[in-house]
């Protein structure tokens, strides 16, 4: 995730650097589509951490056994409704 952000925030920077220099809008089009890109893929990442994290959690809190498949289960399942 922290390899992710820190590409994000150089394209941040290129972005920056791209209005300040009067770069074509189309250019710095593309550069805030890659960056959203990646920002969805952190979401997505993070998304999937608290979910794992949070039912380990659960089941430990309640003496449950943790099953991975459960846990990759629901992860399936909120990426099919995200």
């Amino acid at each position: 995730i922290m390899g992710e952000l820190a590409l994000v925030k150089v394209q941040i920077g290129k972005i920056i650097l791209q209005i300040e220099s009067n770069h074509p809008r189309k250019d710095v089009h593309m550069q805030i589509a890659v960056a959203f890109q990646r920002l969805k893929t952190i979401t997505r990442l993070l998304a999937k951490y608290h979910l794992e994290v949070c039912i380990v959690e659960k089941h430990q809190r309640l003496n449950l056994p943790i099953i991975h498949e459960n846990i990759d289960e629901i992860i399936k399942t909120y990426r099919y409704l995200s």
